[in-house]
């Protein structure tokens, strides 16, 4: 049995106020869900910023991090 068909099959076994607390946990789920994408998409957009504006650096960061941290030590 697929899982869903198994989830709405004890659904409808469920009281009234059982079933209002799964709807509320539902309801969660699906704007943490559209929370998580809104996430991603701001974590791409600043990621191709960073990248854009790294392009017209010359050099290599990860050789000026390496030499910053060899001056600490």
């Amino acid at each position: 049995m697929e899982l869903r068909e198994r989830a709405i099959k004890e659904i409808n076994n469920l009281s009234t106020n059982s079933l209002s607390t799964v709807y509320e946990v539902i309801l969660s789920l699906k704007a943490t869900d559209q929370q998580d994408r809104l996430v991603k998409k701001n974590r791409i957009k600043a990621y191709k910023k960073v990248r854009s504006l790294l392009d017209n650096i010359k050099g290599s960061l990860s050789d000026d991090i390496t030499h910053m941290r060899q001056e600490r030590i």
